[in-house]
């Protein structure tokens, strides 16, 4: 299923379906941009990862990784600036397909939705069981309903926090074949594992927290 959305791009940030990120919204692009959502009754834009050297173009259109993440809107406030901030929700990947003249000040992309089934632990037992020691050993601890949440959720969570360079966690992003995915994951965990990567201390409870 194809269609347009407004793109919000970001530098080091890939939003996860179930992800909850707060954002605030202060260039005048971008207020136009929820401008026209907001009046239109909309509330989806697709936030895309910029790719390396993005700051030499960033007031242009810098170049976007090749599967991003679909948000709504879920809570937004303005304050008496104009600025606003907002709450995103992530519902799904998307492949990103092209990029039209949208007449205004912000860009406009044709997707392909990507609506992919929620594995659980039964269709990758093994893969699930793994997540929740790679969560565990990089959180401390894990949450009440941890061992009920898809092998797709887990596997976006231990990749967001694993401390590996942004160009392979997109990569790993980019796959759109859950198990394969969580195969990915798995292996850059174990590898960091095995050269003896440094992990956050389990003892710490991080700013922010994992679970969204």
């Amino acid at each position: 299923m194809s269609s347009r959305l407004p793109l919000f791009p970001l530098p080091n940030l890939m939003l996860y379906p179930g992800a909850m990120i707060p954002l605030h919204l202060f260039e005048p692009r971008y207020l136009q941009l929820m401008t026209d959502l907001l009046t239109a009754g909309k509330r989806e834009m697709l936030i895309g990862t910029l790719l390396p050297s993005w700051e030499e173009d960033y007031f242009e259109a810098p170049p976007i990784a090749k599967v991003a993440g679909v948000g709504e809107i879920i809570q937004h406030q303005q304050d008496e600036q104009g600025n606003f901030n907002i709450v995103l929700r992530g519902k799904h990947r998307a492949v990103v397909v092209d990029e039209t003249p949208s007449g205004k000040p912000y860009r406009l992309v044709e997707i392909e939705a990507h609506l992919e089934p929620q594995l659980v632990a039964s269709d990758a037992s093994a893969a699930h069981q793994r997540l929740l020691q790679a969560i565990e050993f990089l959180a401390g601890s894990l949450p009440q309903d941890a061992e009920l949440r898809s092998v797709n959720y887990l596997t976006d969570i231990v990749l967001v926090h694993l401390p590996i360079p942004m160009e392979r966690k997109l990569t790993v992003f980019c796959e759109l074949n859950a198990i394969e995915r969580a195969r990915l994951v798995l292996a850059e965990f174990e590898r960091l594992q095995e050269v003896g990567r440094s992990f956050p201390d389990p003892e710490h409870t991080p700013e922010n927290p994992l679970w969204n």
